[in-house]
């Protein structure tokens, strides 16, 4: 495990302003500028993706299991919860900005979240690869 390489720096702040885009251009009320923005999260999260491929030659396809596992959820969920707020908040109530703080929000979840799901990732995957340990020896008596 050693010998493989740990996520770039760049990738979870780039994630985050990819995730955190999205939602703040929600802000302008404008379908044109959010399917936009849409675009350039999909074809920048691929990008993100392949790039991280190349560098790792490996990528985690779905949800793992244990506590990496539990904080990817812990991410999908805040992130649903911060848009849906900002949506209930300017759209249903009038209180303009939120979507912009919304996105600002979704950085901060995708930064902070995306490194603990990585040292969880790594120290799951260091305890799969330790060699198991024998088992205890038994005496029989005389």
């Amino acid at each position: 495990m050693d010998d493989r390489p740990v996520t770039p720096l760049w990738y979870h702040p780039t994630l985050g302003l990819l995730a955190g885009g999205l939602l703040a251009s929600a802000e302008t009320r404008n379908l044109a500028v959010f399917l936009s923005a849409l675009l350039v999260y999909a074809v920048g999260s691929a990008v993100l993706v392949s790039s991280y491929r190349k560098l790792a030659g490996t990528w985690v396809s779905g949800a793992p299991r244990g506590r990496a596992g539990r904080i990817s959820v812990v991410l999908m969920l805040a992130l649903y919860a911060v848009a849906g707020l900002a949506a209930v908040l300017d759209l249903g109530l009038g209180l303009r900005g939120t979507f912009v703080l919304a996105g600002v929000a979704a950085f901060a979840l995708v930064v902070v979240l995306g490194r603990r799901f990585d040292a969880a990732l790594r120290a799951q995957i260091l305890r799969e690869e330790a060699p198991a340990a024998a088992p205890p020896a038994t005496t029989r008596p005389a």
